[in-house]
């Protein structure tokens, strides 16, 4: 009977305690002396990379990997896009043609990964001019564009 009553209560314990670990990542990926540090222009967090790109990325990455004729990769899902870049300046994205941050994928969606997002012509251009890259982000109908190496807790992904 006990254990009935509390089965609920400790999912949702492991919930909150994964919860506390991502907010204590992104804590810890970006400090107030480097926010301090980094002028207006170089600040890519206001521009294409944000939140509103990194929700739409996690929930179209979930439908990549459901849509995965890999069965391992099929069960895996994402839970979170850390929307503060490790790469900061928008000069350093444009000369290597790629950017940095985390992601939480896997069977759970608590694995830390990560993540390197690669720019094509057409991303680069519009992530540039701080335009929304959704248009960029290919068919959640295939994996060409997705590698993903579950053993080392890496994902690439290559945008238009």
């Amino acid at each position: 009977m006990i254990k009935e009553i509390l089965y609920p209560f400790a999912n949702a314990y492991k919930r909150v305690i994964a919860l506390s670990e991502k907010l204590a990542l992104i804590a810890r990926t970006t400090s107030p002396r480097q926010k301090f540090r980094m002028t207006k222009t170089d600040d890519i967090s206001k521009n294409s990379f944000d939140q509103d790109f990194c929700s739409y990325l996690e929930y179209h990455l979930c439908q990549t990997f459901k849509n995965s004729a890999d069965k391992n990769i099929r069960g895996l899902w994402c839970d979170g896009i850390i929307h503060e870049p490790l790469t900061k300046s928008k000069k350093s994205v444009n000369d290597s043609r790629q950017l940095q941050t985390k992601a939480f994928i896997g069977k759970n969606g608590q694995d830390n990964y990560e993540m390197t997002i690669r720019f094509g012509n057409d991303a680069l251009s519009k992530y540039a001019r701080g335009l929304d890259i959704k248009p960029c982000v290919p068919s959640e109908d295939t994996m060409d564009w997705v590698n993903i190496d579950t053993d080392q807790k890496i994902i690439e992904l290559q945008l238009k």
